[in-house]
């Protein structure tokens, strides 16, 4: 019998025969092998790292955004919208015309907007009028179906998927009117043209007012946020409070270090961050208008022969204060004056707002929410794909919490200020909901069996499927439905790899065999049994799979450390603004150890050997020694 130290001298021998074709070989089979180690290292390290950051922020949450479906391709073609619209035009100017001559005035119908004019391009004979009342209200009646699905229609169509929580935002804005920023607390007066390069703050547009347990994640529990002032307090984007403390934004090639230090500071200095806003309806900034008008004229025109002064005239209040416009003068007559109030009564009769009404409104920053990035669309680099996992869609706009924004002390004057933003274009209430899953499955059937889906027509909406979904937060389903992918691609990946590996292997030990048949033969001549035969090749066997182990995990390590290098500083930053994260010392590490499927892969490679070595060695022991000899 052989002994094994004879077996592993013979083994070695055999390794150094035929160089070229064992080592290349060696080299493809470990190059296929260390791919796959490659692909284990990074994808655990990076699911790893997402578990990490997932502590923070949304990122272990399965949230989907409900919102009303704003889609009606039809509306505008729908004849029955135009004649609806040109019933109720019809019906105003005769209720107006009625109410003007009970009041004593005159009312020119032809300042009625119409709701169906003739195009002027001649695509189409006719277009409804959105700029019309009458085809506002119009629309609106046919829309209204849809604002009859609110919260309780949205707990009974998702009861079935096992919901975990429901959250409400509302959208509100200025009523009637607009937030003027008070730059430095100065508001600026200047006749409006145009409303092009008009100053902004965050507040411009409006804001929203959203559960505070949905805000959590990006609200701490200090003292100023507690507090019962009179300031609204409002979450802003980080893009948002870059702006308003002064930074200049950086560029997109600076370094992950330098934007690292950037969310740090404003981290800091948001809770510094407070602004103004005047509040001006639409008759307050009517006056504002006039006075300016008036100021302008008599500038211009005081100093001339033919100079006549204007009966009213006007004082606007000081820039600090948001205060209403002052009549300095009222030279007009009783019947003139008494003309003015019966127009204002007709005017409030058909819902034009025609008493001034002004405030200032104070806001301070309890938090920062990540700015939504939409850079990732169109991912060009390897860089912007692992980034993505780490993005956030968690786009608010500016909002307040709740629980703090009711607790202003001047909350009623507030409710006078700012209204629900319900579009009469849209018809739908300015709401948007929030429904949490313990399970990503159940969010994802939610979204598929429940959401509406655009049809040929490019409508959506059904009374089935009345509200649109969206993952929301951050991508939690998408990388849990990734985490199911990959192991499933790196299966069938590694099944390819195995095929491939076992070919070369199989074809480089029968080669050899082959080629050692009559030194098979003048062993088995000499004592050796078949079983002292196969235990040379076994152990070469060994010896290859485990250059071909010790190379692939080489190669594999470098390839992920090398990925590590180049993409891992950037991610990092990436990661700890989407989670918003209080701990700056957690990285995003792309390497990750899984020993389970190291030793798969390390497995395979010995099974594969195996695989290869074992139909050439059957072959090879079983065929007759004299047989050999002869033919050699």
């Amino acid at each position: 019998m052989i002994r094994l130290s004879d077996s592993i001298i013979l083994a070695t021998t055999k390794l150094r025969t035929r160089k070229t074709r064992t080592i290349l070989a060696i080299f493809i089979s470990a190059l296929l092998f260390g791919l796959l180690v490659a692909a284990s290292l990074i994808s655990s390290g990076s699911f790893k790292s997402i578990e990490k950051f997932s502590s923070e922020g949304y990122g272990d949450r399965y949230l989907v955004r409900v919102e009303h479906d704003l889609s009606d391709p039809g509306s505008l073609q729908d004849k029955s919208v135009w004649n609806r619209a040109e019933q109720i035009y019809k019906e105003t100017i005769t209720e107006k015309k009625t109410f003007a001559k009970s009041l004593g005035i005159e009312y020119d119908e032809s300042s009625e907007i119409k709701p169906v004019l003739e195009n002027p391009q001649g695509v189409e004979d006719k277009y409804l009028n959105l700029q019309s009342p009458s085809a506002l209200k119009a629309m609106t009646e046919r829309k209204a179906p849809k604002s009859l699905f609110r919260m309780p229609e949205l707990k009974e169509l998702a009861k079935a998927y096992r919901p975990k929580a429901f959250y409400l935002s509302e959208q509100i804005a200025a009523k009637d009117g607009n937030l003027n920023p008070m730059k430095d607390g100065e508001e600026k007066f200047e006749l409006q043209t145009n409303y092009t390069n008009q100053p902004t703050n965050p507040a411009s547009l409006g804001l929203s007012v959203t559960n505070a347990t949905l805000l959590a994640p990006f609200t701490g529990s200090s003292e100023k946020q507690l507090d019962r002032s009179s300031s609204i307090p409002i979450l802003v984007s980080y893009s948002d409070a870059e702006k308003e403390l002064g930074l200049q934004p950086l560029d997109r090639s600076s370094s992950a270090a330098k934007k690292i230090e950037r969310i740090k500071e404003i981290n800091v200095k948001s809770s510094t961050i407070t602004f103004e806003s005047c509040y001006r309806n639409s008759a307050s900034q009517q006056n504002v208008q006039e006075a300016l008008r008036t100021l302008k004229y008599i500038q211009e025109n005081k100093d001339k022969a033919n100079y006549i002064k204007p009966k009213i005239t006007y004082e606007l209040p000081k820039t600090d204060t948001c205060g209403p416009v002052q009549t300095t003068s009222d030279t007009r007559t009783n019947s003139e004056k008494l003309i003015e109030q019966k127009q204002k009564q007709f005017d409030a009769k058909f819902g034009a707002v025609v008493v001034p009404d002004q405030q200032k409104v104070k806001f301070h920053v309890v938090g920062v929410l990540p700015t939504a990035e939409d850079d990732y669309a169109s991912a060009e680099t390897a860089n912007d794909v692992l980034k993505s996992l780490v993005g956030t869609n968690a786009s608010f706009g500016t909002t307040s919490p709740d629980n703090l924004y009711n607790s202003i002390s001047n909350l009623d004057r507030l409710k006078q200020v700012f209204a629900p933003a319900t579009s009469q274009l849209f018809a739908v209430p300015p709401e948007a909901y929030y429904v949490e899953f313990s399970r990503s499955e159940d969010a994802r059937q939610f979204i598929r069996d429940k959401g509406c889906t655009t049809r040929q027509d490019g409508s959506c909406w059904s009374p089935e499927r009345p509200f649109q979904l969206f993952a929301f937060g951050s991508n939690s389903l998408a990388v849990d439905d990734l985490k199911e992918k990959t192991v499933s691609i790196i299966g069938y990946v590694a099944l390819v790899v195995a095929v491939l590996a076992a070919i070369i292997m199989g074809s480089t030990v029968g080669r050899m065999i082959a080629d050692s048949r009559k030194e098979s033969a003048i062993f088995r001549a000499v004592g050796f049994r078949r079983v002292d035969i196969a235990m040379i090749y076994i152990v070469y066997y060994l010896m290859l799979s485990t250059l071909i182990s010790l190379i692939s995990l080489t190669l594999g390590f470098c390839v992920a450390y090398t990925i590590e290098r180049m993409y891992s500083a950037d991610i990092t930053m990436q990661a700890q603004l989407a989670f918003n994260v209080t701990d700056f010392s957690k990285t995003f590490n792309l390497i990750h150890i899984d020993l389970t499927q190291m030793g798969l892969i390390i497995f395979g490679v010995f099974a594969v050997g195996m695989a290869g070595i074992l139909i050439p060695l059957i072959r090879n022991v079983r065929r007759n020694p004299i047989n050999d000899l002869r033919d050699e």
